[in-house]
């Protein structure tokens, strides 16, 4: 605590000063920035101005028990209202003790900043010092002027303040308990209802207790609480839950022990909205949907956005019969068109994951893993549709997650590897080109298709790294064959974000020169995902074709995706759909035909995919189709084996090709 005789120190300060002698009620020190706030005609004057004629019991009351808080090392800020000259000032000011040279303490305040030199909202009327002494029986005995400005003058009881005599009786009883007690409460006044930090003290009289209140205006930091926490569980697009929101109402669910269910939903394709039309509009439609969602399922315990297109409906409803008639409502309401200003008419669709709890789940984190495993199962079974989780699809998310861990290590070990099959012209009975797929093969998770591991990488951002591994790969087994005096194409397939991530075209033509191949050996494949990719750039695709690579366009046959290449890019290559050669010796006869006739006339080579049976080749074959890819024809040589390959091994035989099949 400071002491009287070091006061010198605090001349120099720029902010007013004083010492207050609270027994007193006289101002005992103050420097001359302190004299000029009092507006005091010299010190003499100042030290002389009495304090107790227009001081309440009540603040006489609060100074005493500061007194006592200084005597044990406490200090406080806080706004104070002062009249100096009968003028009023709002200022907010740091307190202490200070031991005098006659032992006694006093007070030592220390104006902070005036309400005049601070225009914020810490420096609104309100938020000034309200202070009241209550007798021991709750009835007012004093009180400073800002609490008769809240409360008016009547004669009040303590329980006048609060909106219930249960809250006062509370607050009441804890403060005697304790004997000294703050809580935050939301009070009625005169001008309206507040919020209120209350400070209460307890002191022992010769005629029982007597409670010194303390309140302090809090409403505008308490709004910004309150602002700040719906903030932290509400989505700022949609004012929906958010995840955070999402998570502690399921936390309430789950210890009530309710049985509820999730809806997971992903909106299908809606990245396409997004880069076509604009963010703007598909936040609209976000919003719209939001909308939508609350008022079909407004009995629902809890709807969320999970962030991008991700929403998640919570209800109790549990019966399955009940969540397949919610699920088809569901699946209604998300594909019923939307009106969007400058667009018209638009519709989506989603795919949809349902979870139980507790069949499914106990912890939440598993839940919503579960149930994003459903949803995207959905989407694997072609999309717009709902699927019930299964226990098969928590080994294969634990599966992928597993992917995800072990993919930054599997490049740096080199586990991905292209793997061959052959491309053959069966009129020739030689091997004209090969069919290059990368694998990942892990001594944990085994041999992994790029199906299955391609999704997880570019979930990672690691997809055109491992794309351009393939490639690479693919390309140097491909000149490993053709050195050996073997004149064959390489047919491989490029994902749109690799083939349009902007410099696809020049890193290609650096690795053909880097390894010596020809660009005319190369055929890349394309299908409609390249064309619906938003960043497809068809001047990539002339690019290549001016370079000498060859296109060709996958799934000819299947609906207008082939045609739509065929009029879009300059391919050089079609490959007939996997189905219509399925279906050659029944029913596919005449498309085969035609689309023979059509690539006949436009100069294209025409590969069948998919060839598993001798019927089916010799069906093709007296089509005039001759080149084929399929199990019925022999692998490839092991990537590792290349060196050992014999110039002659492949290149021509005689059918049938494998003795393995009926």
């Amino acid at each position: 605590m400071l002491k009287e005789e070091e006061l010198d120190t605090l001349k120099a300060l720029q902010n007013p000063i004083w010492v207050y002698d609270v027994e007193r009620f006289r101002i005992h020190w103050a420097n001359e920035q302190a004299m000029s706030f009092w507006e005091a005609e010299s010190a003499a004057e100042l030290y002389s101005r009495d304090f107790s004629e227009n001081m309440s019991e009540a603040i006489y009351t609060l100074l005493k028990n500061d007194l006592k808080g200084f005597r044990n090392g406490k200090e406080h800020t806080q706004w104070w209202t002062l009249f100096p000259k009968q003028k009023r000032k709002e200022v907010y000011c740091h307190y202490s003790g200070i031991l005098l040279n006659d032992g006694r303490v006093a007070m030592l305040a220390q104006v902070v900043v005036t309400k005049e030199l601070l225009e914020t909202e810490l420096s609104i009327h309100s938020s000034t010092t309200i202070a009241s002494l209550w007798d021991n029986d709750g009835y007012l005995k004093s009180a400073n002027p800002m609490f008769i400005e809240i409360y008016g003058k009547k004669k009040m009881r303590f329980a006048d303040l609060f909106f219930s005599e249960h809250q006062a009786h509370e607050v009441w009883s804890t403060a005697l308990e304790v004997r000294e007690h703050e809580v935050e409460l939301y009070l009625p006044t005169v001008h309206g209802s507040r919020w209120y930090g209350l400070q209460i003290r307890v002191n022992q009289t010769k005629d029982g207790n007597q409670f010194v209140l303390r309140q302090y205006d809090v409403t505008e930091r308490k709004q910004r609480e309150l602002e700040h926490r719906q903030l932290a569980v509400i989505d700022p697009l949609t004012k929906l839950s958010n995840r955070y929101g999402l998570m502690k109402r399921l936390e309430e669910m789950i210890d009530r022990g309710a049985a509820f269910s999730l809806f997971f939903i992903d909106l299908d394709n809606f990245k396409t909205i997004n880069d076509y039309y604009g963010h703007n509009q598909g936040d609209r439609l976000l919003n719209i949907l939001a909308e939508r969602l609350s008022f079909r399922f407004s009995e629902a315990s809890c709807i969320a956005r999970l962030g991008g297109d991700e929403f998640l409906i919570a209800d109790l409803v549990v019966d399955h019969a009940d969540l397949d008639g919610m699920a088809k409502n569901l699946m209604q309401a998300i594909c019923e068109p939307f009106m969007l200003e400058e667009l018209g008419e638009l519709q989506i669709s989603a795919s949809v994951g349902i979870v139980r709890f507790p069949e499914d789940g106990f912890i939440i984190d598993d839940l919503l893993r579960h149930a994003d495993a459903a949803m995207y199962s959905a989407k694997g079974r072609g999309k717009s549709q709902y699927i019930y989780f299964s226990k098969q699809m928590s080994d294969e998310v634990n599966r992928r997650h597993r992917m995800r861990q072990l993919l930054s290590k599997a490049i740096c070990d080199e586990e991905f590897s292209a793997n061959f099959s052959p491309v053959v012209d069966t009129y020739q009975q030689g091997i004209v080109a090969y069919e290059s797929a990368l694998t990942w093969t892990n001594a944990e998770l085994g041999v992994i298709s790029a199906d299955e591991f391609y999704p997880v990488a570019k979930e990672c951002g690691m997809a055109a790294l491992i794309g351009f591994m393939g490639l690479e790969q693919s390309c140097q087994g491909l000149m490993k064959f053709n050195r050996k005096g073997l004149n064959y194409q390489l047919l491989i397939s490029i994902s749109s974000s690799q083939l349009f991530g902007g410099n696809f075209v020049a890193s290609l033509k650096k690795l053909l020169n880097t390894i010596e191949c020809s660009p005319e050996s190369i055929i890349i494949a394309l299908n409609e995902a390249h064309l619906a990719d938003p960043k497809a750039d068809l001047f990539v695709l002339h690019q290549l074709r001016e370079l000498g690579v060859n296109l060709l366009a996958e799934g000819f046959g299947a609906g207008r995706s082939s045609l739509s290449l065929l009029q879009q890019v300059p391919v050089t290559h079609i490959k007939l759909d996997r189905q219509l050669v399925e279906d050659i010796e029944t029913s596919s006869h005449s498309v085969v035909r035609a689309a023979l006739s059509m690539s006949t006339s436009m100069g294209l080579v025409v590969i069948a995919e998919g060839v598993t049976r001798e019927t089916q080749l010799q069906k093709l074959q007296g089509l005039g189709c001759y080149i084929c890819t399929g199990s019925l024809f022999k692998e490839a040589p092991e990537s590792n084996l290349y060196n050992q390959l014999d110039p002659s091994v492949g290149a021509r035989f005689t059918l049938p090709l494998r003795d393995d099949l009926p």
